[in-house]
């Protein structure tokens, strides 16, 4: 008989109490051949308190407890030390997240918090009821109330690692700084804005961010997606992206990579072209006349460093600069046109490079001086 034991045992703990230990019980006895609770065969031992791994891959492992356990009792002892142990570990990553923040950023985050654990109490409920009403009827998957609080728990301490991250107080060595400059007076401009979203909003990702003058002078419209008859989101503007005179259609493309980073794409089309030829996502690379969808930018104007780390690469020949999940922001200095790449908020990317370039022409896939020029390297470290 091929039955899931984890999934059955979780369902059960769906059902009133009573009925959920005379099952468990009867549960356990046909499964594993062992007595329901309370009833102990001839010549028995009984057996002594079980112990479980207690090691971060078992701690989070949804199906270890209904692995492991023989009988209720060792079920519900194991859920037991699965929760205490998640439990713990959320507290402890977030006592430490509130420690590192500013006045502000440690009443934010306990709004936050407080927001969360009311969203997990709901969610875990609405679970535990689905589960409960889907029982003998189409399948019952194990969405019992307490893996889910256990789940959530583990999912909530991988975000605070990284909002932790994000709104670590920003210190004087924890700024943009200029490693290359082909025009001084634009670069210093750009750091100083930079800077100044990085004081005023931390490191990751904020709604209020790219609102300097610079950002504002060019005017974006949301895209509505399917509301407009395209089957993508994103952003387009009209402007003259590589300064030639004649305004493009430019549209702004959010995405994300396939370990679920924020990433921008920016497609070039001729302004009486849009939106017939952009109608869909697929349409956006065929048909534009060009585009920027870097994919591991080289700053090819700094020298060429050397992998030092044992392995296949130790000694090989490698530049600095941006990997593929980048934000783009279009911006006007002086009249002119430019555009600023930085990383994804998302990224862990360490250093933090931000790229200002004079977009020329073509399909930008990596650094190609007939199509664009670096005038700036800024370095967050």
């Amino acid at each position: 008989m091929n039955i899931d034991i984890h999934t059955l045992v979780t369902s059960l703990f769906l059902l009133p109490t009573r009925m959920t230990k005379a099952l468990l019980a009867i549960t356990f006895s046909l499964l594993a051949g062992i007595p329901p609770t309370g009833a102990v065969a001839q010549g028995a031992i009984e057996q002594p308190d079980p112990t479980f791994n207690e090691d971060a891959g078992s701690m989070r492992d949804d199906q270890y407890c209904g692995r492991t356990a023989r009988n209720e009792r060792e079920l519900e002892m194991c859920f037991k030390t699965q929760s205490e142990w998640a439990e713990s570990e959320l507290n402890e990553m977030y006592r430490d997240a509130m420690e590192e923040l500013s006045s502000s950023r440690r009443n934010a985050l306990r709004q936050e918090e407080r927001g969360w654990i009311k969203w997990r109490e709901a969610e875990c409920a609405r679970q535990a009821e689905e589960a409960r009403n889907c029982i003998g009827g189409c399948g019952v998957p194990w969405t019992s109330q307490v893996v889910c609080m256990i789940k959530e728990a583990h999912n909530r301490v991988e975000q605070l690692k990284t909002q932790w991250y994000r709104l670590r107080p920003i210190n004087e060595d924890s700024r943009y700084k200029i490693v290359m400059s082909k025009d001084k007076r634009l670069c210093t401009h750009v750091r100083e804005v930079l800077n100044d979203d990085l004081i005023n909003y931390g490191q990751g990702y904020d709604e209020r961010k790219f609102a300097a003058p610079i950002f504002s002078a060019i005017h974006w419209k949301p895209i509505k997606g399917l509301e407009e008859g395209l089957n993508y989101h994103g952003d387009v503007t009209h402007v003259d992206i590589n300064n030639d005179g004649t305004r493009d259609a430019i549209i702004r493309e959010e995405t994300h990579t396939g370990n679920g980073v924020a990433a921008h794409m920016l497609f070039v089309y001729k302004e009486d072209q849009y939106p017939e030829l952009a109608m869909k996502a697929s349409e956006l690379e065929e048909k534009s006349v060009g585009w920027i969808i870097p994919h591991l930018y080289e700053f090819r104007q700094l020298p060429q460093k050397t992998f030092k780390a044992p392995g296949v690469l130790k000694g090989k020949k490698y530049y600095e600069g941006l990997s593929s999940a980048i934000f783009i922001h279009p911006f006007q200095f002086e009249k002119r046109i430019y555009v600023l790449l930085t990383q994804s908020p998302d990224s862990p990317a360490d250093p933090n490079w931000a790229l200002v370039a004079d977009y020329k022409q073509g399909k930008v896939r990596e650094a190609d001086p007939t199509m664009v020029d670096d005038l700036c390297y800024l370095k967050l470290k």
